[in-house]
């Protein structure tokens, strides 16, 4: 399902790519996502990897802008809000789908640190500001870190956990 998630990106990909020649978008996933970028000078497609292999991946890319889109169907609103999570503890700022799973997020924290785009010019306003900002970049990739370790770490949720699952056997 990612080639029609990353189809949703692919126009406005290469039309930020004209209009800031220094960006470069780094996709990686299927082989397929490949041809979707092909004519854009400023995009490189790498392989995914193996789960355990992913966070050592993303932080080695060394992002400054994290995208999240994904179709809405019913199949993409059964996935999981993960990416954002990966994003945030790598202190990458996010721009997700407006969709579920992203709106989930949104429920308990009316602030929740990702920014949700419906169409095209939501997903172009939002990267251009992130781009011709980078202390907002920065502050948003740190509110999104916070809210990822103090909401989303297993550390401190050990033991909600553990007395779940016991309460299963």
């Amino acid at each position: 399902t990612h080639v029609k998630d990353m189809e949703i990106v692919a126009a406005l990909m290469n039309r930020i790519a004209k209009e800031y020649p220094n960006v470069e978008f780094f996709c990686v996933g299927d082989i397929r996502l490949s041809t979707l970028f092909k004519g854009s000078p400023n995009a490189e497609f790498m392989l995914g990897t193996t789960f355990e292999a992913w966070p050592s991946k993303l932080r080695g890319m060394r992002a400054d802008i994290g995208l999240a889109p994904v179709q809405d169907t019913l199949f993409s609103r059964c996935k999981s809000w993960i990416k954002p999570l990966e994003y945030g503890i790598n202190e990458i700022p996010c721009v997700a789908s407006d969709v579920e799973p992203y709106r989930e997020l949104f429920r308990n924290n009316k602030d929740f640190p990702v920014r949700l785009a419906k169409t095209e010019d939501d997903w172009y306003n939002n990267l251009k500001e992130l781009i011709e900002d980078k202390k907002l970049r920065d502050e948003e990739g740190k509110r999104l870190y916070n809210e990822v370790k103090e909401n989303f770490d297993l550390q401190k949720h050990i033991d909600m956990w553990a007395k779940a699952y016991k309460s299963l056997l």
